[in-house]
């Protein structure tokens, strides 16, 4: 989202806001100033939609499609001379948690409206698609953009803006191709490109102009994360803003003020309510006492202004175990979820396109892959056993999950485990194959026994395999379910939108839904524990689902 209301601001009261423009000519621009091929800055998680929109997924996600228009994206811009680097979000900072999970609570309202178009058999190609993405998206979109196209891709450790900021400041990259206002606000010296309006056969979009907003509001660089806190952003949220905002405009609007009025306000109190030769801790005392009624508030209101400008990360891991996870993770080896729970005690999962009304019996993925969950927090905690500590959960089940977390303890496993640097080592997978092995298959089954028989799989249905016997196990899928579930796995490959929608006659039935998001978002875990015991078969040789 970034800064509420900036982006309209620019594109309808801004004179000179923005100017549309041909990304090659920019890059040619930038690679005579600087003398070297650029590098444009991708933040991933504005472009979900673009590679997404108009698939149909009703039996899963159309991989070869999606690949597709990864690599048109990628060649587009290499073709004229960029390179790409992609930044995407990894666990939620803790300072953004409860922006997050107002936000998983709208989420989960809008899953109402797009059930009743199940139920009425509408396709999915016809919903809005801001509505949804498909489950397993950044664990899909990282390997094929990482380890098939060769681009290089970073997982967040920390908030994923600020990452982006602090590697533009480093690397001297000018460009920036995202659609979070954030950007244009921060004290970098970056170009910003609209990826909501880009258009990839003429490699056309928008460039915001940061000095035309500070001349049109008459505000200094400096002064434009003022500009973000007052209107809202992830941070600051509207209701808290608000009553500010109808002081300053004379109270005589019902709801929101009008962008074009309010930002004018907010530039007439950043130059006239901040005394310029006051220091910005200053500011956030006077920001907090006119927003909040008291400077309660200061503290937090100094870290949200903080965030718009570059600073080195400061925080230095001692523990062996997680600088190897941040490495793999980087790699895009280890997903981050395996990070989130090592290095945070956290696993989280956002709401998709499941069926989350409670009157109708129906229990979520997030409830019936609970048991998989525990054992996969053994695996990676095992090594930490001594310190009881539960995981603490925000998993999409019901309508009221992100109002409470749920506390999850461990379940060890009782083959044997070497260590998690000995599992993650590939110098070492000769000798620790078979740990590995009993592992993972101990975790989707305490039941299993047959060792060898699953070894003899095909390589690339190994996890699809294992997560189809945990479903069947918890007596999620029927017999014939199951048969069906086997038949799909078996000709995914050719799966696309259109034979698709033929299977469907181009609606899709509902238990096909919700089996298909089941089934994805348990293989989101299933390789999160596969990667989590060290690949028993190598990387390459995994299927992306």
């Amino acid at each position: 989202m970034g800064v509420r209301g900036l982006m309209t601001f620019l594109e309808e009261y801004c004179p000179n806001g923005y100017s549309d423009i041909r990304i090659a000519d920019l890059v040619e621009e930038c690679r005579l100033a600087t003398g070297r091929r650029q590098e444009i800055v991708v933040d991933g998680n504005a472009c979900y939609s673009m590679w997404t929109d108009g698939l149909d997924w009703t039996i899963g996600l159309p991989v070869g499609e999606i690949k597709s228009r990864l690599k048109r994206f990628v060649d587009a811009f290499q073709g004229i001379g960029a390179d790409l680097v992609f930044f995407f979000d990894g666990l939620t900072p803790w300072k953004k948690r409860n922006t997050w999970l107002k936000r998983r609570e709208k989420s989960m309202e809008k899953m109402v409206y797009v059930y009743k178009n199940l139920l009425e058999r509408t396709p999915f190609s016809d919903l809005p698609s801001n509505l949804y993405i498909p489950p397993n998206m950044t664990n899909f979109v990282t390997y094929v953009l990482k380890h098939e196209l060769n681009c290089k891709v970073y997982v967040a450790v920390r908030e994923c803006d600020e990452e982006i900021v602090d590697y533009v400041q480093e690397n001297g990259n000018s460009i920036i191709f995202t659609h979070d206002t954030d950007f244009i606000v921060s004290y970098i010296h970056s170009y910003v490109l609209s990826a909501k309006h880009f258009n990839c056969d003429e490699m056309t979009t928008r460039m915001y102009d940061r000095r035309a907003l500070n001349e049109y509001l008459n505000l200094r660089a400096d002064q434009l994360p003022y500009l973000a806190i007052l209107a809202a952003n992830d941070l600051v949220d509207q209701q808290s803003v608000r009553p500010l905002h109808f002081r300053l405009t004379g109270r005589r609007f019902k709801k929101n003020v009008p962008y074009k009025i309010l930002m004018k306000a907010l530039a007439q109190y950043i130059n006239y309510d901040l005394p310029w030769h006051v220091s910005s801790n200053n500011h956030m005392r006077i920001i907090s006492s006119d927003m909040f009624g008291s400077r309660l508030q200061t503290p937090f209101l100094r870290m949200a202004y903080k965030s718009y400008f570059p600073k080195r990360r400061t925080q230095i891991l001692l523990d062996k175990i997680l600088i190897r996870a941040e490495e793999l993770m980087q790699n895009v080896i280890l997903p981050v979820t395996a990070w989130g729970i090592l290095s945070a005690y956290i696993y989280e999962s956002n709401p998709v396109l499941e069926d989350y009304r409670v009157e109708w019996n129906y229990w979520a993925c997030a409830t019936i892959t609970r048991p998989l969950r525990e054992r996969l927090y053994g695996i990676l905690l095992f090594e930490k056993r001594n310190v009881s500590r539960p995981v603490v959960e925000w998993c999409a089940e019901n309508w009221w999950s992100y109002r409470q977390s749920v506390l999850v303890y461990p379940q060890y496993p009782s083959a044997h485990h070497p260590g998690l640097l000995a599992l993650w080592n590939e110098n070492l997978a000769d000798t620790h194959y078979g740990h590995k092995w009993a592992l993972f298959l101990e975790a989707v089954s305490p039941n299993i026994e047959d060792i060898e028989g699953w070894m003899s799989l095909p390589d690339d249905f190994v996890i699809s395999t294992a997560v189809c016997h945990y479903l069947f196990e918890e007596e999620y899928l029927t017999k014939n379910e199951l048969r069906a579930l086997l038949v799909t796995l078996v000709l995914y490959e050719s799966y696309n939108s259109n034979n698709g929608r033929q299977m469907w006659d181009g609606t899709p039935y509902l238990r096909a839904r919700q089996i298909s998001v089941t089934f994805s978002r348990t293989y989101s875990l299933m390789f999160t524990l596969f990667a989590s015991c060290g690949y028993p078969v190598h990387l390459s040789k995994v299927r992306m689902v």
